[in-house]
């Protein structure tokens, strides 16, 4: 099983609600230790320092999305691309 978790917006200036509940969650997935459970998680250059602890793990991947558009279309064509990765 893959998950893919959208990080692209997580604020590292803010500290709180969604912010803390996202790290909260990936850091309950981080125990996980099946290979058969794979964690992506998506963000932008800007906030990928704050996901560099997961990218030790087997069972996690960091994309970084360049050129992230604010658009509902431009979003769909990245992630698109991402899912082609695949």
């Amino acid at each position: 099983m893959k998950l893919g978790i959208d990080c692209i917006d997580v604020d590292l200036t803010y500290k709180g609600g969604v912010s803390t509940y996202t790290f909260g969650l990936l850091d309950g997935f981080s125990k996980f230790k099946s290979e058969t459970k794979h964690f992506v998680i998506f963000c932008t250059p800007e906030n990928k320092t704050a996901f560099d602890k997961y990218e030790n793990l087997i069972n996690f991947t960091v994309i970084v999305v360049n050129g992230y558009k604010t658009s509902y279309v431009e979003n769909v064509h990245v992630f698109l691309y991402i899912s082609i990765w695949n």
